[in-house]
């Protein structure tokens, strides 16, 4: 009985260890003016939770030559800095601080989404999705970038592109969407919100008159075989 206590208490004590190096939440520095640093971690994969205990008004978050599953900036921080630097693999970003500044510098990076932060800023992401009352995403070049604005944007959705960029804007008037296609290749992928085209009257036509020739037909083959009819039947009677 005891030794299969003693191995619920070792099974339990490694769970605690395994959960707490997957979910980074210390600073790796000692907090000053309220700023919490966190750069990668030893344990990997991992992810990185800043805001989540204790509020704080600065978040930086670097994944430096770790492996990434999330980087998470909450609601209870005033801004975020999220940054993956060459070496390291971020398999996705999420800020829903006041003010969000995502940056891909030269590291694997993945979707990168800003929530219910107020403004949003991302450089050189392969993917970003924004919900943030404004969103702004900087495509370098050399570069291939995916950005997509919710309807949840209020004031405005810009893409700035010097590379291969794909641009999505859901929000209402599209005065407040804005792709500014500087030396790149721009591609406008059209909102599945955006009132589709009514089909072409000149289309109507044709389909009416296919069905009208399908019934002229039908109805001649009747008016042949009753003739027919009436023919056999006044020779037999003759």
């Amino acid at each position: 009985m005891v030794p299969l206590l003693l191995i619920i208490a070792l099974l339990s004590v490694t769970g605690t260890f395994v959960e707490s190096a997957s979910n980074k939440t210390v600073c790796d520095e000692e907090p000053s003016n309220d700023q919490c640093n966190q750069y990668g971690c030893v344990q990997q994969p991992c992810s990185i939770l800043c805001g989540q205990s204790s509020p704080y008004d600065r978040c930086t978050q670097q994944c430096n030559s770790s492996t990434c599953n999330s980087m998470v900036c909450t609601s209870s921080v005033n801004s975020c800095l999220q940054e993956c630097p060459s070496g390291g693999i971020c398999k996705s970003f999420g800020c829903d601080a006041n003010d969000c500044n995502q940056k891909c510098k030269g590291g694997d990076c993945g979707v990168m989404m800003c929530a219910s932060s107020s403004n949003c800023e991302q450089i050189d992401g392969s993917v970003m999705i924004c919900h943030s009352k404004s969103c702004r995403q900087v495509c370098g070049s050399g570069k291939k970038c995916n950005m997509t604005c919710s309807s949840d944007v209020q004031n405005r959705c810009i893409q700035r592109c010097l590379g291969e960029c794909f641009y999505q804007c859901d929000i209402q008037p599209v005065e407040k969407c804005q792709l500014e296609c500087v030396s790149g290749n721009c591609t406008k992928i059209e909102s599945p919100t955006s009132p589709k085209p009514t089909s072409k009257a000149t289309d109507k036509p044709t389909t009416s008159k296919a069905t009208d020739k399908g019934i002229g037909a039908r109805q001649m083959g009747v008016l042949v075989s009753v003739a027919f009819s009436l023919m056999f039947a006044f020779v037999a009677f003759v």
